[in-house]
């Protein structure tokens, strides 16, 4: 877990508390992390999980771009997903048989 300060596009630090959808996923740095609901606290800093897809120790520079926030908005509703309904209603559907081609 890392906290991180979530940045404008012109370089001002978030100001006010929110939620927002993170994605981490830098040119930079072998990292991902996310798609994630993060908290912004009124400090501009989020906690997120982050993860090292090398097989090596990595350090990242200060004040380095790692990744983009999008605003959720008053009128967006943030809910929970199911997964157990979701996963009964995959099973369900019945799969249409494969079709397999002789290779010569």
């Amino acid at each position: 877990m890392v906290t991180l300060n979530v940045m404008t596009r012109k370089g001002y630090q978030i100001a006010e508390a929110c939620e927002d959808m993170a994605v981490i996923s830098s040119g930079t740095y072998v990292i991902q992390g996310g798609p994630a609901l993060v908290w912004i606290n009124k400090l501009g800093q989020a906690t997120m999980e982050i993860f090292n897809c090398t097989n090596h120790e990595i350090t990242i520079e200060k004040d380095s771009l790692l990744g983009i926030v999008e605003r959720i908005s008053d009128k967006d509703k943030v809910g929970e997903l199911n997964v157990t309904e979701m996963t009964v209603n995959i099973q369900k559907q019945q799969l249409p048989p494969a079709k397999y081609r002789r290779i010569q």
